[in-house]
């Protein structure tokens, strides 16, 4: 097992550790917010947490088949390891981009995580 298969796995301990954070957000601690608003942020959030959850899993999942499949052909084993691995960081590059727009839009509506 290598070492980017770790990260994934912490990274999707993470994503999910995150998603429970963005579910427990009050409703009542932001009223100042309009419904549709807080809605579109909470979806968002949700989605850059749940795609990098199923990025991790899925790169996980798929480098162990790869590795058992393929592991008589070397050049075929490394190639698609190597796809395999270019294809979940472009993932997770496009989840911290929306957990970026996520957050900056958290900022802009005022949404608070807890009462104050």
């Amino acid at each position: 097992m290598g070492i980017d298969n770790v990260i994934a796995a912490l990274l999707l301990s993470m994503a999910a550790m995150r998603r429970l954070e963005v579910l427990g957000v009050d409703r009542a601690f932001n009223a100042h917010v309009s419904d549709t608003d807080f809605t579109r942020w909470r979806q968002m959030a949700l989605s850059a947490y749940n795609t990098v959850a199923v990025a991790s899993l899925a790169k996980v999942l798929l480098s162990f088949g790869w590795f058992y499949v393929f592991a008589k052909v070397d050049l075929w084993l490394q190639i698609g390891g190597l796809l395999i691995f270019i294809a979940w960081v472009i993932t997770l590059v496009w989840a911290w981009r929306q957990a970026t727009e996520a957050s900056a839009l958290r900022d802009e509506l005022g949404i608070r995580r807890k009462e104050k």
